[in-house]
């Protein structure tokens, strides 16, 4: 028979957790001072294997003690540049030095947010540095009665300071010293800047001056002090050019990140929304952010996402392209697999849904993943009007599809192969219109679809007021010019003007691109086999589609593998009050 467990000896569920426990958070706190010691440490013997100037000095007595010194080391570490800008200053009993780059850092804001509190700090404690008229000495008073004449501390037993970087600071006694409280009060009075770190390495000091931030020394600190105080010119948010709709908000994501994570977190105002951060590339260390709401995205999504962006190792990330290469595998695919936005709405719908968004700095567009083939159909227009013109819009984006991608090789099987197939009064108009042609067929679709391309591309290029002008009306008039001249057939460009102006009814333009592409094989196949080629080709896409995925989740769901529940979801646009946790991946 065995002994019940005595419940006093079992541990309590409530019980505080103890120093040993890995998990507490004295534990927590002990191992990360000890790691920053460890890191100042390391800094310091990569200084001395460098050859940095004086770097057989400690830094935490050379920032003490020489500001000259502090200024060649952080000189050596950024490197000769003419926008650095090494500022000195005197306030009393402080002085001190600011360094920043020219143009990044607001000047004015260094002046009010750390030098104008500095200034208050100094009169503050030279006023308290004076004794007031009259007043004795109090080391000059008798002796405590608890303390005979002559008495002296006992000598401090040598070995490691207790509290690591806190403790060194202190006296045998235990009080911090002058230069501790002189550095807390520097943090203290500097609340107003943003990013207030604390560093003993000139090179990490170096390192934040040349991301935009600056850096705060003053003799008799043991820590560099840097902050973020950007002053670079910002765009504002405005109507995304790319994702116009007719109803809905015209705001869009700017280049910088948190400006874009603020538009978010007005979106959702939720505590469970979660911002995790990166820099990427060796060279740009470009800030990188991984936004998701913990309670609604999968986790296993989560941590898959946020192990593909610490895998990354690039030497530079310009834009959010970079990283949507990495996310997508190394297998890739023509069709896009992450889908990128410019619309804070589609942002926080795909947050609101289970999705995970990655923003980067110095790119207006955010990038969400998993992502889906009918998803990309999918315009924020037809969820700010009733669900029947939503469906109705659906519906006829998915007409455009099958005419954009399919139309110019439909015509040319059927022409140039299975004319039996095409009733007899069309067939006989057809080759009435094309007697005296001097190419055949797919050439001379070939080359008006080339054409219209260009014009379509060349109108991307031209400012917004006649680009889309040029690019339409330029391709119809050298159609028809080309028509009365013989050229090209005129049934050519009544094909080309249909596929052209059904592309433009896709919302997403990185999918337009791809059907655009994938137009001019199915043309080739047409033109070698036919229907049979035409539909060979159709099947290859589908099975492709069939075979991706994005980020785990297949690309062509729900129609495959196959949600009966959502089916009719995709084709059609639910109302509101159908919408659930079923549309999450």
């Amino acid at each position: 028979m065995t002994r019940p467990p005595d419940p006093a000896a079992a541990p309590r569920r409530d019980a505080p957790p103890t120093r040993s426990d890995p998990a507490s958070p004295r534990a927590l706190k002990l191992l990360r001072r000890h790691t920053r010691r460890t890191l100042a440490a390391i800094d310091a013997l990569l200084d001395h294997a460098r050859g940095a100037p004086g770097a057989t000095r400690h830094p935490r007595a050379a920032t003490r003690d020489d500001l000259r010194h502090a200024r060649r080391q952080l000189a050596y570490y950024i490197g000769p540049s003419d926008d650095i800008i090494y500022r000195p200053f005197r306030f009393g009993p402080l002085a001190g030095l600011v360094v920043y780059a020219d143009g990044v850092v607001d000047p004015k804001f260094v002046s009010e947010a750390v030098l104008e509190p500095l200034q208050r700090l100094a009169a503050v404690r030279g006023a308290a540095a004076r004794p007031p008229a009259g007043a004795a000495d109090p080391a000059a008073a008798e002796p405590s009665a608890s303390r005979a004449p002559g008495w002296r501390p006992p000598a401090r037993r040598p070995g490691r300071p207790r509290g690591g970087a806190a403790g060194a600071a202190r006296g045998p006694a235990g009080p911090p010293t002058p230069a501790a409280r002189l550095a807390r009060e520097l943090r203290q009075s500097i609340t107003i800047a943003t990013e207030v770190r604390r560093t003993r390495s000139y090179r990490r000091a170096a390192q934040a001056v040349v991301e935009g931030k600056a850096a705060l020394v003053v003799a008799g600190v043991p820590d560099i002090l840097t902050f973020g105080a950007e002053g670079w010119p910002k765009r504002q948010p405005d109507e995304p050019e790319s994702e116009r709709t007719i109803r809905g908000p015209r705001e869009g994501l700017v280049e910088t990140l948190s400006d874009n994570l603020a538009l978010i977190r007005r979106w959702i105002r939720d505590p469970s929304l979660r911002v995790r951060k990166l820099k990427l590339g060796r060279r740009t260390r470009t800030p990188v952010a991984m936004v998701y709401i913990e309670d609604v995205a999968p986790q296993a999504l989560v941590d898959e996402v946020w192990e593909r962006l610490q895998s990354i190792d690039a030497d530079a990330v310009i834009e959010s392209g970079t990283i949507e290469e990495y996310l997508t595998g190394r297998k890739g695919s023509i069709f896009p697999l992450v889908q990128a936005t410019e619309r804070t709405d589609k942002v926080a719908a795909a947050l609101l849904e289970g999705r995970v968004v990655v923003l980067v700095d110095r790119s207006p567009f955010g990038l969400f993943l998993p992502t889906s083939l009918n998803e990309l159909y999918q315009s924020p227009d037809e969820y700010y009007v009733n669900f029947w013109q939503g469906s109705a819009v659906r519906l006829l984006r998915v007409v455009g599809l099958f005419i954009s991608l399919a139309f110019p090789g439909l015509y040319i099987a059927l022409v140039g192969f299975h004319p039996e197939l095409v009733p007899t009064k069309l067939a006989l108009a057809t080759a009435g219109i094309r007697q005296g042609a001097p190419m055949p067929a797919a050439v001379e679709l070939v080359v008006m679809e080339l054409l219209f391309e260009l014009f379509r591309e060349g109108g991307l290029r031209l400012p917004a007021a006649v680009g889309q002008t040029v690019g339409i009306a330029g391709g119809v008039v050298l159609g028809t010019a080309a028509a009365q001249a013989g050229f090209v057939s005129g049934i050519v460009i009544v094909v080309t003007a249909g596929t052209g102006i059904a592309s433009f009814a896709i919302p997403n333009y990185f999918l337009g691109l791809t059907w655009r592409i994938l137009k001019f094989v199915l043309i080739g196949l047409s033109s070698t086999f036919g229907l049979t080629g035409l539909m060979a080709g159709l099947l290859l896409i589908a099975a492709h589609l069939a075979a991706a995925e994005s980020a785990g989740a297949p690309y062509t769901t729900p129609f495959g593998p196959l949600r009966p529940r959502r089916l009719l979801s995709a084709a059609l646009r639910p109302p509101h009050w159908e919408k659930d946790a079923s549309q999450r991946p």
